[in-house]
């Protein structure tokens, strides 16, 4: 890894760190190399939440998700951006094969924050959370069968738990059953206490 990777990883660590979330804990589990990529993916979404729900004007916050969407394509494109986070996402992304439309339909979905907070139908909400949620989850399983990072989980009762209801709950959810465990691996195992 080189000198600038290594500080935007770094970069990305840190802004996991001062959120405190409980995301950090099954983190730990994962290979240095994959969890430089989660931190990534954290940072990327925490950044794009942050714009919408951050201080300022309506026109302000969508200017401002606007561009950090347009850096994002360039950084996906192999542009030199100033951002680490956007370098970063864009070495995950390459390094894993991410599906870029994954990434572009957090931005989609944190967007839509600006405009709309409630739901008339169930189908409405169901499309924000895969723009949101699940896109999340679909970038995360970072080019490795989830499953078999859930098998090496197996001696704690509550990640059997945890791995019991990603398998019972993910059933036909997507087609590729490495993706299905995926989808939900984040929002479980980040919800639950180890």
């Amino acid at each position: 890894m080189i000198v600038s990777q290594r500080a935007d990883a770094a970069f990305c660590q840190s802004i996991l760190k001062k959120s405190g979330s409980n995301f950090a804990l099954p983190l730990r589990l994962l290979s240095p190399e994959k969890r430089r990529g989660s931190n990534a993916l954290y940072a990327f979404c925490r950044l794009a939440d942050d714009i919408i729900d951050g201080e300022g004007a309506l026109s302000d916050k969508s200017q401002a998700i606007d561009e950090f969407e347009r850096m994002l394509r360039n950084a996906l494109n192999g542009q030199v951006v100033d951002d680490p986070v956007l370098r970063s996402i864009a070495c995950t992304a390459d390094r894993y094969t991410i599906p870029h439309e994954h990434l572009f339909a957090i931005v989609k979905g944190v967007r839509s924050d600006l405009t709309q907070s409630r739901y008339e139908t169930t189908d409405d909400l169901i499309e924000y959370c895969r723009r949101v949620a699940s896109a999340v989850g679909l970038a995360a399983v970072l080019g490795a069968s989830s499953r078999n990072f859930f098998r090496g989980l197996g001696s704690s009762s509550r990640c059997m738990r945890t791995r019991f209801s990603v398998d019972k709950h993910s059933q036909g959810c997507c087609r590729r059953s490495g993706a299905r465990a995926g989808v939900y691996f984040w929002g479980i195992i980040s919800r639950s206490r180890l």
